[in-house]
């Protein structure tokens, strides 16, 4: 979904499913045109968007047709992704298109300020970065709701003398995400940490309060522990392959990589169990960052500190260990790659030179 190669398309079929004579357009155009996908972007977006829309002559009549691109900033950085912006902020012009709205949230990244300014007059850019009543009131409620659920009476106490739910809300500066890894940062050790949460500053802005959140999430995990350099780069391991990869790694392939292999399922399991507010497996054992904002924060070294995850030594970590695993793989096999093997073995095998070209694409 973060591929921008695959936004047109994809709008294209949406579009089709809400309305089945685009839809009958757009067809027509995949029939005559089989390897449209292959197009560039702008001949993509004239015969899959703006042909089957100016075809339904109807749609000019009609009420305004509402597209949502939510988390555009989710796309991934590359050619291909100011390639789409330029189409988007170029081809949707009103005179065009009158009874089209495209509604597009993103966090403020750069290349999307720029495709998005309003300097365009078909453009209005409006940003969401202060609190409102309204969400205030919404993030106030989340707490109160959750809170329900900690069974523990002294951390109830605690809040109602220390007014904690008015306080988490001040410092969450308007942002869902803020409460809800907070929420799961204090439920595992709810009266310490929600002690830790009020010892906080309340933040100027929004990206201060993700700062200030992962920053302490993170040092609570070395305060708690008695042996902080051990958790430290056990964490650090877990989350630099998370970033780094291409694909999520299952806490097996983390193990039989970077632990040993005789504690299987426990040494990766046990670190990701101390970082559950900010990373997550799912039912197939694979790991992921829970939100794209805790990327942004390991990633940028002033920010991150003792946290931070520089790309480019872990793609240089990752080629170590691949050839590493592989040497003792094939060691075992006299030389011989039989077609069996392990999920890590067969990752080496195939991306130990992607991680070589993000490596030297960066030197």
């Amino acid at each position: 979904m973060n591929n921008p190669s695959s936004f047109i398309t994809s709008l294209a079929y949406h579009l089709g499913l809400f309305d089945t004579d685009i839809g009958r357009e757009v067809a027509d155009v995949v029939k005559q045109r089989p390897d449209i996908a292959r197009y560039p972007f702008t001949r993509q977006f004239d015969e899959l968007i703006g042909k089957p829309l100016k075809a339904v002559v109807r749609l000019k009549d009609a009420g305004p047709l509402i597209v949502l691109v939510d988390g555009m900033d989710e796309c991934k950085r590359s050619d291909k992704r100011w390639e789409l912006l330029d189409v988007l902020s170029t081809k949707l012009q009103s005179n065009a298109f009158p009874f089209l709205r495209v509604v597009v949230a993103s966090r403020p990244d750069d290349d999307l300020e720029k495709a998005f300014s309003s300097s365009k007059p078909w453009i209005t850019s409006y940003r969401l970065d202060r609190p409102s009543d309204n969400v205030d009131q919404d993030i106030h409620r989340y707490f109160e709701v959750k809170f329900r659920d900690i069974q523990d009476d002294r951390f109830h106490a605690y809040c109602n003398e220390h007014d904690a739910l008015r306080k988490l809300t001040d410092r969450a500066s308007g942002l869902f995400i803020w409460a809800d890894t907070a929420y799961r940062f204090i439920k595992h050790l709810p009266v310490r940490r929600i002690i830790t949460m009020l010892g906080t500053s309340i933040p100027s802005k929004a990206l201060d309060a993700l700062t200030t959140l992962y920053a302490t999430a993170l040092d609570s995990i070395l305060s708690e522990s008695a042996d902080d350099d051990d958790i430290k780069d056990g964490v650090l391991t877990v989350l630099g392959t998370t970033i780094v990869t291409g694909e999520p790694f299952t806490v097996e392939m983390l193990n039989r990589l970077f632990f040993s292999e005789a504690s299987a399922y426990v040494c990766a399991g046990d670190f990701l169990s101390k970082i559950a507010s900010v990373a997550t497996v799912d039912e197939k054992g694979r790991v992921h960052l829970l939100h794209k904002s805790f990327d942004d924060f390991l990633t940028d070294g002033p920010r991150a500190g003792q946290w931070y995850i520089e790309k480019e030594l872990w793609h240089k970590r990752m080629i170590s260990q691949c050839v590493e695993r592989l040497g003792q793989y094939y060691g075992a096999l006299d030389g011989k790659y039989d077609g069996s093997a392990s999920p890590d073995v067969k990752y080496a095998i195939y991306n130990w030179t992607g991680h070589l070209v993000q490596m030297c694409a960066k030197a």
